[in-house]
């Protein structure tokens, strides 16, 4: 990733007035959780990044983990993800969908066929 500058686009890119318009440069929050979350991106991992979920990634594991935009509580959305992995994979679930975008809210979403056999297990 290069960034120029963390105020103004790169010099040569023309000036868009249109509201609608994104952005031409990545915002300075963004960049600072990019900071607070590369480290913990699993080996041979690539960072990703959504409108809907902000960052994260696809772990080795077999899931997708979402993280945010927000740097500010970056390490409460790591301490969160960590201890719901570690309680979902003592129990031998194994989610497709991780988010920790909201800490305070912290959700996964387990396959269709994984939901069907921890029904037939409770009956």
């Amino acid at each position: 990733v290069s960034v120029n500058s963390l105020d103004a686009p790169p010099a040569g890119l023309p000036i868009l007035d249109d509201p609608l318009s994104p952005p031409p440069f990545i915002n300075s929050d963004l960049v600072e959780a990019i900071i607070a979350l590369s480290p913990l991106v699993p080996a041979n991992t690539t960072m990703t990044y959504s409108a809907a979920d902000g960052l994260g990634w696809n772990d080795p594991r077999g899931w997708r983990a979402a993280f945010g935009i927000s740097a500010d509580d970056m390490p409460l959305k790591i301490r969160v993800y960590q201890s719901l992995v570690d309680s979902l994979v003592q129990r031998n679930r194994i989610p497709e969908f991780i988010s920790v975008v909201h800490p305070d809210g912290p959700f996964y979403r387990m396959a269709s066929n994984e939901s069907d056999e921890a029904l037939d297990e409770n009956q």
